[in-house]
């Protein structure tokens, strides 16, 4: 091979690397680098269109034109850019984030809060907004700004001066949901934007609950958080009430005086002339809810002019899930002088201070027990906690915590009764020595499950200790310049994707009714705007008797009813009604007979004739009808104008009746028949003979009236009276003259029988002496019986002078005289002879008179006539000693209370049970149950208050206007009947409809119930209420509990029972029942039940002293713990259950002694020369009113005041009757009194 063949090769291979490297230096044609895309998208999807213009390609900076074309039934909202990162929801404009560190202390659960003004937020990204503050929301996130949690609870609490264009400022509270460790950080974003996008409010679930709810008869507020249930008082401004979640009350504050009630509260920060300044009570300062959300309530208390100052005390309260913020704002007296304060716990741990178990740990380690006592100040932290180791599961305490730190005494020490405890930040002894001129000052309290110190540090640190938060700096979505502009013009800066959202077009649907006023149209669901093709079901409802839907009218037609349509436009619907009624009837009892309707049809217009005919069946007879009708007219013509439910009463014919007259007349009745049924009515008629006149029925039924209707209770007999109808004339003379004879009547015939009153009118001069013919005697009037024509006379004789003789006082004694005539001619002597009463003295004569010795006078009679007074002194001065006996506790009020009474005076004693003793009476110089008692004072009288403390269940006579609290809550099982007290009785009413009973299967009765002691007893109810249909009923239950009871009751069940039935384990004892019937209604007021061991004995009284045994049940062991009475009713199959109300007029249990009379909802008493009208009349009144009290002043009185329930100087008073009232009214003076004599002049 030749040499320039073998480097051919060589050269074609260093050529082909020659132009490698020549074609790696020259530079590529470059690359299109602005070639960008834009995705679009609609949503919801198939809601819209979205054009681009010009489409793709698109270079770096190119501006394109977006359009967004809806679809049928919506409009475009809004543009979104989706290609912005970490952001929580597109659908917001604006974030900004806080952090909350722990700050050494791990917290649980702990609210933060952070200070935030949006419209500062809005000026550093330089938008001018106006906040929607529906659209704040809260989410957690990591350190990578990741959300970990889209479901915060949180409030934003507005700014005074809020404005949510000018100043959106205000506080934003979080809960720091779970365990925060001691040295974490924790993120969150707020979300919020500007008005007019639509935000849906928050639903953050609700940790506090504010409403508004009386404490102790005290308007309160009431708030419901995690760790119980606190009450605050709206004018004391203290804490009332601290229920643990056992419903335990830690503060117990009541009308008790001193540490038994009054003394309690929580912060009670003012003694002496302030103490009704943040402290429970009916004190003198105005709240106002500052700010109310679903973690934090905030209530402003303030009260000015306190005693007189020119200041005025502020504080808040903040209540959060665990634990409440007391700050004192303000103590001032005046512009330079402040008032000092303590912050106080004055309650009862665990409900009732136990001196011995109970115990207090305070901040530097320090126990002591609950009657042991502490002074001095705590150092550096001060926070204590009161302990009840019995309280919970294992122990619970309430603690408190002073936020500043001073060097005033911080004490403990129970009060003197060790009824409650005073644990107090700033006080000695009872001396406030927090200076008023360091406020603000925070006091915090709460309830907590630890009783160690240790245990307890976490929990008061998780309050006490401050976090540190902060608030970042705003931030804006980029694609929130997009906006709601449409088309709008974007510039493509890279990859995008925009998202055009569109919302359903809305309508209205509007309803009306034709004619107005007959029936109503429901929507569901019930909207004011309705989505382009949402469903929206439109239901008629007639509400006027008689009327029944007729159709759709205007965008809706038909008659189909509910009625479902698609909304596509505005809608205006008519429901139209037409007028109809329904005729329903039944038999009872069914096998009875039956009633046909003539003509029968599904409805009948107004104003159409119907016949009712009863039809009995074999042995049985029709009785009458009821229900919307009564009478026993058959057949029956009735004319429809309204829904009728007519019963044809049946009854089994089992009675004989009969009818006779007694002569001088004739009777007969209708219907005749062999034999009737209970309740049939019968008429019978009697008719007199000529001359005769009809005198009344006797037999089973005594009365007057004829025709007489009566229903048949029985076998029946009836026996009708006559007597002669002759009239009479009665004459009267005057033989003598001197005077006249009034008549009256003045006839002149007179029925046999009949009373004619005699008055003699002597004329001047004159006197009458006498009667005389068919007439004797000298009373003037004289009232005589005519039984025939008679002849009367009248004589009168010339006058003579009087007598007058005064006995001063009339209590003193008697006065006789010889000749004792009631008129003398001038010159008659008279011999009067004085006879002193019992411990009385005669003190000698005035007037006309010549003494004889030192019990005899004489008179001689003069022209005009004489007036002698025989002068007594009262016995007396008498004391008064009351004096009190039994296991009891109680007090009694003395009115007047004096060392000494004058004769005659009479002084009043209340008995006033305390500690839940009971008044059983009195004994000594004074008897009965009568309370108020009024004693006249006669003689020294020594009197006994008995008192007992009673085993329950207790008495009531119901006298009041509410349920005793001894009854607890009124059981209401169907919330349909009514239960209440009106002063004088109890009522129950069930309605009519519903089964209302106490049965195995069925807890459906109306009752109220109080605890009872498993022991023998004896209870007594008298009813004023009587039970008549079918099946009504009203009686009393004993229970162990729900399924091991028994009941008594008076029950209609086709006649009137006393029935008892025992449960056990949930079923009816059959066997042991008591059923019997009362013939006679009028016994069936009193109910007894009287347990022996396991002997339970029903007995019944129309007077409550002659018993009638109803029955026993016998060995049926229950362990009592309640006792209640019960009103109820029974459907049957073809009638509802009729309406009943039990009126009962008194509960007694026997061992606590006779049960007392009725108090007066008002009693009223007078001292001194006075009297009280009221307004409206005292026989008025009834709870619930406001009576007017007018004072009047008697002759020369002055009127001085009223003390009781009603106080002040004012003539004129109001008082709301909400219970028993007493009222004194006080004049100067004594009661003065006028004798009128008689004179004669000539």
């Amino acid at each position: 091979m030749s040499v320039k063949t073998q480097l051919r090769p060589v050269l074609i291979l260093c050529l082909m690397a020659i132009m490698v490297v020549l074609l790696s230096a020259v530079p590529p044609i470059a690359a299109e680098t602005d070639d960008f895309s834009l995705t679009t998208q609609v949503d919801p999807p198939g809601s819209g269109t979205v054009s681009v213009d010009p489409g793709p390609p698109y270079s770096q900076n190119q501006v394109v034109t977006l359009t967004a074309a809806p679809a049928t039934g919506y409009t475009f909202d809004r543009w979104v850019l989706n290609d912005d990162t970490g952001w929580w929801d597109a659908g917001w404009d604006y974030r900004v984030e806080l952090t909350a560190a722990a700050a050494g202390f791990a917290r649980k659960n702990k609210p933060a809060e952070f200070n935030i003004n949006f419209t500062q937020l809005w000026n550093t990204l330089g938008v001018n907004g106006t906040l929607d503050p529906n659209s704040i929301r809260v989410v957690e996130v990591n350190a990578g700004g990741d959300v970990i949690d889209d479901t915060i609870a949180f409030q934003f609490d507005q700014a005074s001066d809020y404005h949510a264009t000018n100043k959106a400022a205000g506080t934003l509270v979080l809960i720091m949901e779970g365990n925060t460790a001691a040295g974490v950080t924790r993120r969150y974003q707020v979300y919020f934007d500007v008005t007019g996008k639509g935000f849906a409010p928050p639903a953050v679930p609700a940790q506090v609950i504010l409403s508004e709810q009386a404490d102790q008869d005290v308007a309160a507020y009431k708030i419901q958080a995690a760790t119980g249930t606190l009450f605050i008082h709206k004018t004391g401004g203290g804490i009332s009430s601290y229920n643990d979640i056992n419903g335990i009350d830690w503060v117990s504050w009541n009308s008790a005086t001193g540490s038994a009630g009054q003394y309690r509260g929580i912060p009670n920060s003012a003694g002496g002339s302030n103490s009704g300044v943040f402290h429970p009570g009916k004190g003198n300062m105005t709240a106002t809810v500052l700010n109310q959300g679903p973690i934090k309530i905030t209530l402003h208390f303030i009260a000015k002019k306190v005693q007189g100052d020119t200041g005025r005390w502020e504080g808040i309260f903040e209540f959060y899930p665990d634990y409440t913020t007391f700050t004192m704002l303000g103590t001032k007296a005046n512009t330079v002088q402040t008032y000092p304060f303590y912050l106080l716990y004055e309650g009862t741990p665990g409900g009732q201070l136990n001196p011995t178990t109970d115990f207090i740990v305070f901040s530097n380690g320090e126990q002591i027990t609950g009657n042991q006592t502490r002074d001095g100040d705590l150092p550096n932290e001060e926070w204590a906690f009161v302990a009840d180791p019995s309280s919970g599961a294992s122990g619970r305490a309430i603690y408190l915590i002073n936020h500043t730190d001073d060097t005033q005494n911080d004490t403990y020490f129970p009060s003197g009764a060790k009824d409650m405890t005073i644990l107090g930040f700033g006080r000695s002894g009872s001396n406030p020595l927090i200076p008023g001129t360091t406020v603000p000052r925070k006091y915090s309290f709460g309830l907590m499950d630890e009783t160690t110190f240790d245990g307890s540090k976490p929990v008061i640190y998780n309050v006490y200790k401050p976090m540190d938060v902060t608030v970042g700096a705003a931030e804006s979505r980029s694609g929130a310049s997009l906006g709601t502009q449409n088309p709008v013009q974007f510039t493509i800066t890279g990859e995008h994707s925009i998202t055009a959202l569109f919302k359903p077009l809305q309508y209205t649907v509007t309803t009306s009714v034709s004619p107005i006023n007959t029936g109503t149209v429901s929507k569901s669901p019930d909207k004011s705007l309705y989505d382009h093709g949402e469903s929206v079901t439109l239901t008629a409802s007639p509400t006027a008797a008689g009327y029944s839907f007729a159709g759709w009218q205007g965008d809706v037609n038909g008659m189909e009813n509910p009625k479902t349509v698609q909304v596509t436009k505005n809608m205006v619907v008519t429901a139209l009604f037409a007028q109809k009624f329904t005729v329903v009837t039944s038999s009872n009892p069914v096998e009875g007979g039956s009633v046909t309707v003539f003509p029968q049809q599904d409805s009948y217009d107004p104003g159409t004739e119907i016949t009712l005919t009863a039809n009995a069946n074999p042995n049985f007879t029709f009785t009458g009808w009821s229900g919307s009708f009564s009478g026993s007219e058959n057949p029956k013509v009735v004319t429809v104008n309204g829904n009728l439910n007519i019963v044809g009463n049946f009854g089994a014919a089992q009675y004989t009746f009969n009818a006779t007259s007694a002569g001088n007349g004739t009777v007969d009745w209708t219907p005749k028949k062999d034999f009737y049924a209970a309740g049939e009515q019968v008429t019978v008629t009697a008719t007199p003979d000529s001359g005769f006149a009809f005198n009344g029925w006797t037999g089973s039924i005594i009365s007057s009236i004829n025709p007489l209707t009566i229903p048949i209770s029985g076998n029946m007999s009836l026996v009708g009276n006559f007597v002669a109808s002759q009239t009479y004339t009665v004459s009267v003379t005057v033989p003598g003259g001197g005077g006249t004879v009034n008549k009256n009547p003045p006839g002149p015939n007179y029925p046999a029988g009949s009373s004619v009153t005699l008055t003699a009118v002597p004329a001047a001069g004159k006197r009458f002496v006498e009667w005389g013919g068919d007439a004797n005697g000298s009373d003037n009037p004289k009232t005589i019986t005519v039984n025939g024509n008679m002849n009367i006379t009248a004589t009168f004789a010339d006058d003579g002078y009087p007598l007058n003789i005064t006995l001063s006082p009339p209590e003193g004694g008697v006065v006789f005289r010889n000749p004792d005539d009631p008129f003398y001619p001038a010159g008659t002597v008279v011999t009067l002879t004085v006879v002193t009463n019992a411990g009385w003295t005669f003190e000698g004569w005035t007037g006309d008179v010549t003494v004889v010795n030192d019990t005899t006078a004489t008179v001689e009679i003069v022209e005009g006539g004489n007036n002698v007074t025989a002068m007594f002194s009262a016995p007396g001065p008498y004391t008064l000693t009351v004096t009190k006996t039994g296991d009891g506790t109680g007090d009694v009020t003395i009115n007047p209370l004096k060392a000494e009474y004058a004769y005659g005076e009479v002084v009043k004693l209340t008995a006033v049970p305390t500690g839940g003793s009971a008044f059983t009476g009195w004994s000594g110089d004074a008897t009965g149950t009568k309370n108020p008692l009024n004693v006249t004072m006669n003689g020294n009288k020594n009197i006994v208050a008995n008192f007992i403390e009673p085993s329950g269940p207790f008495s009531d006579n119901f006298d009041t206007c509410g349920l005793s609290p001894r009854w607890g809550t009124p059981i209401n099982p169907l919330g349909d009947a009514t239960i209440g007290v009106n002063g004088t009785h109890l009522t129950i009413a069930v309605p009519e409809g519903v089964t209302h009973n106490l049965w195995s299967d069925i807890d459906t009765a109306p009752r109220i119930m109080q605890d009872a002691d498993n022991v023998n007893f004896e209870y007594i109810v008298k009813f004023d209420s009587a039970v008549s249909l079918n099946a009504q009923m009203q009686g009393i239950v004993i229970q162990q509990d729900a399924q091991n009871f028994v009941r008594f009751d008076f029950e209609y069940n086709n006649g009137l029972k006393a029935f008892a039935m025992p449960f056990q384990a949930g079923s009816p004892i059959n066997q042991r029942k008591i059923s019997v019937d009362i013939l006679n209604p009028a016994l069936a007021v009193y109910m007894k039940i009287a347990r022996t061991d396991n002997n339970w004995v029903m007995s019944y009284s129309g007077n409550g002293t002659d018993w009638i045994d109803a029955g026993t049940i016998k060995n049926y062991i229950l362990n009592v713990q309640e006792v209640g009475i019960f009103a109820g009713n029974v459907a049957s199959k073809n009638a509802p259950a009729p309406a009943h109300t039990a009126i009962v007029d008194y509960f007694q249990n026997v061992a606590q002694g006779p049960i007392g009379e009725d108090r007066p909802l008002l009693d009223i008493n007078t001292e001194g020369n006075g009297s009280v009208t009221t307004d409206p009349p005292f026989n008025q009144l009834a709870c619930g009113q406001t009576v007017t009290l007018t004072a009047l002043s008697g002759a020369g009185a002055t009127f001085l005041g009223w003390s009781g329930d009603v106080t002040g100087t004012q003539v004129v008073v109001t008082l709301l009757l909400n219970g028993p009232k007493s009222v004194t009214a006080s004049f100067t003076g004594t009661k003065q009194y006028q004798a009128l004599l008689p004179m004669i002049t000539r």
